[in-house]
């Protein structure tokens, strides 16, 4: 099943060209660090490691020299997420850390949760994984800043497995904290939805050479979640067979979508190619686990703030006050009809 053979639709921005490799070219050969979570979800406990635990804080100058990260490398699933969280563990000496990529789901589902200070991973031989050989893989970010660096080009962050037959799942849900990812992300596809959330308080940012959602993907925008695409960048949508890539706003929320169009020369553009999008059903609402497909360019409004479109659902319609009358005296006139009714 080939790429080439998907319909396709990008959401406009000043360069429409995506970046689509999954790897970086930059090879450093260094050792990895394999998390088993047998103890607790405590970073810094040597027994939830092997061979042993990383450092326990401090910032690395890029490239970082700590190696990476294998999150579910057992066969037998993780009983703790690992855990980041130096506000709680004063055994992380300095709230800023950063060190090789990270692999989440390698033989059993696993997780990490960021939940204060700053966490940093950069791709050091392959692009860092949610979901990635033989598992489910999850992050979760509640507070603090995830940032992915791709030094050697390409998406910042993948989900899920590159073999569609035999995909995994990646889910991300950022809420109160932010998510930085240079280079993009890279949603392989997927009939299992490779899942973003972008929570009441979460900001995720994505630069570089722009984002791709592979068919099942999902970036939900719940609550006021701001997804930004910055830079000279795209974000492109595939489907296969009825299986849509697809942004969701909630129901009644204030989430954003952020497009860089280059200033207000370019906002109409976007409108342009939304309502393409939304032809082609790459655009929905949610509520519950209920998704909606948008079927008129009037249900977003658009506002320009810099060189960002601003993406938002619209407002509902507010009644006119000649409406809301007519609507009493109707009200007054059933009341008036049943009483007599009752009377008789």
């Amino acid at each position: 099943m080939s790429f080439a053979s998907m319909s396709k639709s990008v959401v406009w921005a000043a360069a429409a060209a995506v970046c689509v490799g999954a790897f970086g070219s930059t090879t450093y050969g260094l050792g990895n660090y394999d998390w088993y979570g047998t103890a607790s979800s405590d970073w810094t406990t040597k027994a939830n490691w092997y061979p042993n635990a990383p450092a326990t804080g401090g910032t690395l100058a890029a490239p970082a020299n700590d190696g990476n990260y294998d999150l579910g490398t057992s066969a037998t699933a993780e009983s703790f997420a690992l855990t980041y969280d130096p506000a709680n563990n004063t055994a992380i000496t300095d709230p800023t850390y950063e060190g090789g990529g990270i692999f989440i789901g390698q033989n059993s589902a696993a997780a990490l949760d960021v939940l204060s200070g700053s966490l940093t991973f950069e791709d050091q031989q392959y692009t860092s994984t949610v979901g990635w050989d033989g598992a489910p893989g999850a992050i979760n970010v509640n507070g603090g800043t995830l940032t992915f660096l791709s030094p050697g080009g390409g998406a910042g962050l993948n989900f899920g497995h590159s073999n569609v037959a035999n995909s995994y799942t990646g889910t991300v849900s950022v809420t109160n904290g932010t998510m930085n990812v240079a280079g993009g992300l890279y949603f392989n596809a997927s009939y299992k939805n490779n899942t973003l959330t972008v929570g009441q308080g979460g900001l995720v940012s994505a630069s570089g050479a722009g984002s791709y959602l592979g068919f099942g993907s999902r970036i939900i925008l719940n609550g006021n979640g701001v997804f930004a695409q910055t830079g000279t960048s795209a974000v492109t949508f595939e489907n296969h067979g009825g299986s849509y890539a697809a942004l969701a706003y909630q129901a009644g929320g204030t989430g954003t979508l952020s497009l860089f169009d280059g200033g207000a020369s370019g906002l109409s553009a976007v409108e342009t190619q939304i309502a393409t999008d939304i032809s082609g059903k790459y655009f929905d609402t949610v509520s519950g686990t209920t998704f909606t497909p948008l079927t008129s360019l009037s249900q977003l409004s658009f506002t320009q703030s810099g060189n960002q479109a601003l993406i938002t659902l619209a407002a509902a319609p507010v009644p006119e006050p000649a409406s809301l009358g007519l609507l009493a005296v109707a009200g007054a006139g059933m009341l008036l009809l049943y009483r007599r009714r009752k009377m008789a």
